[in-house]
């Protein structure tokens, strides 16, 4: 199984199943976090609200060393924010409903072999043939659409800007995200615009850190914005790695 390796920087605060936070730094494996569980044959994965939220555990806490040039911090309307590497998902709300990432090519290259995405014509021609087994009435690609980054097609591919067969849509200003009143179902706003997202044109190394939840542990809540958290497993069919004669672990 492929592992979640998107990160967070340190100074995260992630919420606990008792209603407290610790930093992601400061988080051990005996830390029980608040998550839900998205492998319930009954989960809604459009109304987050309606889960059911549980404790899970981190398997593994990796830290690692990046640059500032390749993370962003995003900022919501409700003074949220979370700083995270450009291929980390933040989930949308509304017609931006999914996953939705700051970079698709970092996105692409950490969830499937480099080799085969080699240019930005081969990266859209992978993009449509994925968005493309999806109902087109409902999500698919916008025929106006040239390019994921079509900043005059909602920020992404699909009319709404939208996750559709597998790929994120694109974050960007204006958009709303899911906050931890969702998940805690508090009768408070659920969702937050993107207000500002701040990159960082420089090479000074900051600490990231990665949470590996048990498996069925979807989503989790990140300075108080619901992200995914999980060990994934293939985010594309096996069919789609056969077919393009790219190396998997499937078996």
């Amino acid at each position: 199984m492929e592992k979640w390796n998107s990160y967070m920087a340190k100074g995260t605060e992630i919420l606990l199943l008792n209603n407290t936070t610790k930093n992601i730094e400061d988080l051990t494996t005996d830390d029980e976090l608040i998550v839900m569980n998205a492998s319930d044959p009954s989960f809604d994965a459009a109304h987050l609200e309606h889960n059911s939220k549980e404790g899970g555990f981190a398997t593994n806490i990796i830290k690692k060393e990046f640059s500032l040039s390749d993370v962003v911090t995003i900022q919501l309307e409700n003074g949220s924010e979370v700083t995270v590497t450009k291929d980390y998902p933040i989930v949308g709300a509304n017609k931006s409903a999914g996953w939705q990432v700051f970079d698709i090519d970092i996105f692409i290259k950490t969830y499937l072999d480099t080799t085969y995405v080699t240019s930005t014509e081969n990266r859209n021609e992978l993009i449509y043939s994925l968005v493309s087994n999806v109902n087109h009435e409902h999500s698919g690609i916008h025929p106006q659409a040239k390019d994921w980054w079509d900043s005059s097609i909602s920020g992404s591919m699909h009319p709404s800007g939208r996750q559709s067969g597998g790929v994120p849509g694109r974050l960007a200003v204006g958009k709303p995200i899911v906050v931890e009143n969702t998940f805690l179902n508090n009768g408070k706003e659920k969702y937050s615009n993107i207000s500002n997202i701040v990159e960082y044109d420089t090479d000074e190394k900051i600490d990231m850190y990665c949470i590996e939840l048990v498996e069925y542990a979807h989503y989790n809540i990140l300075n108080g914005i619901v992200c995914p958290a999980i060990e994934l497993g293939h985010l594309w069919p096996r069919s789609f790695y056969d077919d393009r004669g790219i190396d998997h672990n499937w078996d």
